[in-house]
């Protein structure tokens, strides 16, 4: 009996460990991205959200049995779905980045072009020629 409270324990820090992670991913998912701050948060959610993994595994990898429960199922099920939507999420603010430096980068090409500046000195110049 007293094996089975272990399990029970043992089972209630997985689920645990994975509701963290889901309210990680759901904190990602409502990051605006519009200052350093939230590139900041974003870099502290992923290390807490690795640290967690990391136990995750530890845990699954003494008790692999964990992983038939049918409530942990369902976290686990909600955990990936939430993964799936950063994944999306972080696709598109990569993608809104690419093309803000690329028009950044359009737009100096383009002051170049239209840009007449002389860069030689002022000088002498003296024909060998004469």
């Amino acid at each position: 009996m007293i094996k089975h409270s272990i399990d029970d324990r043992e089972l209630a820090q997985a689920i645990e460990l994975l509701v963290l992670m889901q309210q990680a991913a759901s904190d990602i998912c409502e990051m605006t991205f519009e200052d350093s701050d939230d590139f900041e948060s974003l870099e502290h959610v992923q290390g807490e959200q690795t640290d967690r993994r990391e136990q995750l595994e530890l845990l699954l990898k003494n008790r692999p049995d964990i992983v038939r429960n049918d409530h942990f199922q369902k976290e686990l099920s909600i955990c990936l779905k939430l993964e799936q939507s950063v994944q999306s999420k972080i696709g598109q603010e990569r993608t809104a980045i690419q093309g803000k430096i690329a028009s950044i980068h359009n737009s100096k090409r383009a002051r170049k072009t239209y840009d007449n500046h002389y860069d030689a000195g002022y000088g002498y110049f003296v024909d060998k020629q004469k």
